[in-house]
């Protein structure tokens, strides 16, 4: 089965499930407009990471056969930082600080 997704009237083949869309309140109270995440989800769907590393990148193609955590990022015109995330069929929009407190919430559990 071919999954197909159209943004701007154009019909692009999905790589991957995104199942529910969640955009944080953060997202939603910061200065990113909707055409930033717009653009931003079209690229994401397309398989354009955004700005992540070259290692990142290759992570996150290997992740779309094994169903390990995608995730991209991407920066506005006007210089606001904006993540997605997949995982388990659920896509996220998140801020920086939202991730980099999930990252460290994460570690520590870990470390207790």
């Amino acid at each position: 089965m071919v999954r197909v997704c159209v943004l701007k009237g154009v019909a692009r083949r999905m790589l991957f499930e995104v199942g529910k869309v969640k955009i944080s309140s953060h997202v939603l109270g910061s200065a990113i407009s909707a055409q930033d995440l717009i653009d931003g989800f079209s690229r994401y769907l397309a398989g354009d990471w955004g700005d992540v590393s070259h290692l990142g990148g290759l992570a996150n193609d290997l992740a779309i056969t094994s169903g390990s955590r995608i995730m991209a990022r991407y920066t506005s015109p006007q210089g606001d930082v904006f993540y997605i995330t997949t995982e388990s069929q659920s896509t996220e929009i998140l801020t920086l600080q939202e991730v980099v407190e999930r990252r460290f919430t994460a570690v520590s559990s870990a470390v207790e």
